[in-house]
């Protein structure tokens, strides 16, 4: 049986009882729009025996860069022969409404939203009236919500004493869109406006087991009320990571999630924890979980990671997210079921501090944070076409991107590398950071790092060091160097 899980450009894809499934008997997958003649190729399915804890036996993964609104006919083919073919629709970006509230140009306290649409009707949108403003300041929550098919749109909300939208149990199809959020969220110490913020508090938050398709899109998420402690700063747990605010905070939901097209950042007193992740690191559920999709997104100034995808990632998709001025840019520590898919993002300065940030004693994080913890390990992750940058700066001899490419931060477990730029900052540093008991297949890349790995690996990629070349004033080409 074929089972799928759309979203707007995207489809996971789940096989559990085709006859003699393997890990060496691949499957292929095939796929093309209802009335097209022409089949175009996927990337082969991901078998996962396991069972238990990780799921059905079965083979699973994702086709991507589909059409909105469109209905595709998969065929997946096993090496031995065995065929099956399904339909399949993606989501519709253009959303039904039924009807529209027009809220006040100033609201003071929570707006608990108890009135939403449903699946035959459509949703109830929340957004600006005549004066074309809505401004929602102070109370536990700017807005909470408690019911499904909401849309909140255009709204500017600020000086939420803990979340700046709170998505309530029992809440699905809600649609959080362009609206600029800033200054929320409490501190360790109210009496002391240089205390540090308190943990978790987000621009967006749901902690509900239940709660699926949550679509997160063109918002400003911005400078927190408090700031996070740094890696070299003692925050509340004991050491040293970092506690603070986040931009976006879906901890153990259902998942099916869109997180896309937003802006987080801030400045250089209200550093963000992560911008968009949650906790359950180690888990079969974690954040965002199963079936979702982060990108095109703008992150920056966070302590720790600009997206913290850890936990289940079971069909997961990471792409096209431009991320700066973190200590490392995703973090997939542990993947326990996956596939998880991270491809066509760009990384640029990484910093643990900002207490020396552009001396050499200043330390820089990594690209790809991983780590192998029993049992919550095994997941497979595919990295393509990702891209280290390196700036330089002033009175340093290292430039001030990543530090080590892919496996920053513990062993990598089951990990494919195709087609990235892995330039660290240092080449005494390592590009792929194996490390031991590796199984990783890693190729085709372009380093100047070290391979740490317990067998031989990139033998077509090329060791070199990148060199870029302004074409227009928007895009940029790179050469490796040899000409």
């Amino acid at each position: 049986m074929i089972t799928t899980v759309p979203t707007f450009h995207n489809i996971s894809v789940y096989w559990t009882d085709a006859q003699n499934a393997s890990e060496s008997n691949y499957c292929s997958v095939q796929y093309r729009a209802v009335g097209s003649d022409t089949w175009k190729s996927g990337i082969d399915l991901v078998y996962d025996g396991r069972g238990g804890d990780y799921g059905d036996a079965e083979y699973r993964g994702s086709i991507v860069k589909l059409f909105s609104n469109t209905t595709y006919e998969v065929k997946l083919t096993l090496e031995s022969g065995e065929t099956e073919t399904t339909i399949a629709k993606t989501v519709n970006e253009n959303f039904t409404e039924k009807s529209v509230v027009e809220l006040p140009e100033n609201t003071n306290g929570t707006l608990v939203i108890t009135n939403g649409g449903s699946e035959e009707e459509g949703y109830v949108v929340y957004t600006v009236g005549p004066t074309g403003a809505a401004l929602i300041t102070g109370g536990t929550y700017n807005i909470r919500v408690d019911v499904p098919y909401v849309i909140i749109r255009g709204l500017t909300l600020a000086d939420a004493v803990r979340h700046a939208i709170y998505l309530s149990v029992g809440t699905h199809h809600v649609i959080v869109e362009e609206n600029d959020i800033s200054e929320w969220g409490r501190s360790d110490d109210e009496d002391d406006p240089d205390a540090f913020a308190f943990n978790f508090d987000s621009g967006v938050f749901s902690k509900d087991p239940d709660g699926y398709m949550y679509v997160i899109q063109r918002n400003k998420i911005h400078h927190p009320r408090h700031d996070s402690n740094n890696w070299t700063e003692p925050g509340d747990q004991g050491n040293n990571h970092p506690d603070g605010a986040q931009a976006i905070s879906l901890e153990n939901t259902a998942g099916n999630h869109v997180i896309r097209y937003n802006e987080i950042y801030s400045d250089e007193d209200h550093y963000f924890n992560d911008g968009i992740g949650a906790t359950e690191n180690y888990s079969y559920q974690g954040s965002p979980n199963k079936d979702s999709d982060i990108y095109g997104n703008y992150i920056s100034h966070c302590w720790d990671d600009g997206i913290e995808s850890e936990g289940a990632n079971r069909n997961v998709r990471i792409w096209g997210n431009y991320i700066t001025n973190t200590y490392t840019a995703i973090a997939t520590a542990g993947t326990s079921i996956g596939p998880l898919y991270i491809w066509e993002n760009v990384y640029n300065i990484s910093q643990e501090s900002n207490n020396e940030p552009w001396s050499d004693e200043s330390g820089t994080g990594g690209f790809i944070k991983t780590a192998k913890k029993a049992p919550y390990t095994g997941g497979k992750l595919l990295i393509f076409s990702n891209t280290i940058l390196q700036p330089t700066v002033d009175n340093r001899v290292f430039p001030v991107g990543a530090s080590t490419g892919l496996g920053w931060g513990g062993d990598m477990d089951n990990v494919m590398s195709r087609n990235n730029i892995l330039q660290v900052c240092d080449p005494d540093r390592p590009s792929i950071n194996g490390q031991t008991g590796d199984n990783g297949d890693y190729d085709y890349d372009l380093y100047n790092g070290r391979i740490d790995s317990g067998t031989v690996q990139e033998y077509h990629g090329i060791y070199d060091q990148p060199t870029y070349a302004e074409i227009t004033d928007s895009y940029t080409v790179f050469t490796t160097g040899k000409g």
